[in-house]
């Protein structure tokens, strides 16, 4: 009777440690699910903010563009090697549409980029400062794809040692 309850514990162990390096294969891409919903609600807003103008209709078309990545990431969970294409071409996208709204606020009116805001100064520095950030977001989720499809992330130095303590293959 004793023999079968270890039995049954150690299987537990077993299935407790497969589940924790699948949840560690999911974790590496953590930041990148994170900024994929930042970026679907930001664009969703400037699709609805902007609607008839350039801006929008490029908003809408990102949020569009987003249920592809959405898709992949839902369907990562429990996958060692994970297909991402989707999602690198979005945050490539993404970061485009940013850098070039950054370089139209510099030649334009704020109200004809953004028609919600006025063209003071003040109006300007806050979209700015959003075009801004979400380009930084943006690369570094690139950055992020990089050290990942080169096994450089820290993540994958937790993986690979917790495969070799426990002797786990996924």
């Amino acid at each position: 009777m004793a023999k079968q309850g270890r039995k049954m514990d150690d299987q537990l162990m077993k299935t407790r440690r497969e589940t924790s390096l699948k949840t560690l294969y999911f974790n590496r891409f953590m930041l990148i699910r994170y900024s994929l919903a930042v970026f679907f609600f930001a664009n969703f807003f400037v699709a609805y903010l902007c609607w008839p103008n350039l801006t929008g209709i490029a908003g809408a078309a990102l949020l569009i563009l987003s249920i592809f990545p959405c898709w992949e990431m839902g369907k990562m969970y429990g996958q060692k090697v994970v297909k991402y294409g989707a999602t690198k071409l979005f945050f490539c996208v993404q970061w485009v549409f940013n850098l070039v709204c950054i370089f139209m606020m510099a030649m334009q009116p704020t109200s004809q980029i953004f028609p919600f805001l006025n063209d003071g100064s003040q109006a300007k520095i806050v979209a700015l400062s959003a075009l801004v950030i979400g380009f930084a977001l943006a690369s570094f989720c690139l950055y992020r794809f990089y050290l990942i499809d080169r096994n450089l992330d820290k993540t994958y130095r937790r993986i690979e040692f917790f495969e070799s303590k426990y002797r786990l293959r996924f």
